[in-house]
């Protein structure tokens, strides 16, 4: 019953944590940058922070770019520094990479699919239109981010598959191990 609760609790947990992190990037990014943080909301189908100040171009980007900045950091953090030892920080490393995935995905589709005539563009939206950036060269940066992250993680894979197998079989000797 635990382990239940455990499966659920950690991905949510993981999924809040990341969430916060990305909008932390963007109050860093505002604040590197001269701005001012008027509004943080988190729970919404749109979160997001409200910063004030002027800011140039090249800032403004940099605010737009700074929380996806930093969930990705954080993603390759947890792949890099995520212990070996329970399924429970396998629990908290697959979320992690996925809400990077996610992530890049966003950006990738955002790019390319993106219309200037939204009432609330989107981080990559809004990136697009203060940088002038190419659409193609984002999606091509996103990819190589997202191979890089892939090439990380299969040179770590022998030792992170044979971890959880591990942990079942010592749990499967001592009797306390179910696999419902």
């Amino acid at each position: 019953m635990v382990q239940k609760f455990r499966n659920v609790l950690i991905p949510l947990g993981t999924l809040l944590l990341f969430l916060m992190v990305h909008e932390f990037g963007h109050i860093l990014a505002a604040w590197l940058s001269g701005g001012s943080v008027h509004d943080v909301v988190l729970f919404s189908l749109r979160p997001h922070v409200q910063i004030d100040g002027f800011a140039s171009a090249g800032e403004e980007a940099f605010r737009a770019v700074g929380g996806s900045l930093c969930s990705l950091v954080g993603s390759f953090a947890v792949l890099l520094l995520a212990p070996r030892r329970s399924i429970g920080w396998h629990l908290l490393r697959d979320t992690g990479i996925a809400f990077g995935c996610v992530e890049l995905l966003g950006w990738s589709l955002s790019s390319l699919f993106s219309s200037a005539s939204e009432a609330y563009p989107d981080d990559a939206q809004r990136f697009l239109a203060v940088s002038g950036a190419d659409p193609h060269i984002v999606v091509t940066v996103c990819a190589v981010i997202a191979f890089s992250g892939f090439l990380l993680l299969r040179r770590r894979a022998p030792a992170l598959a044979a971890a959880p197998v591990e942990l079942r079989a010592k749990a499967a000797v001592s009797g306390s191990f179910s696999n419902r």
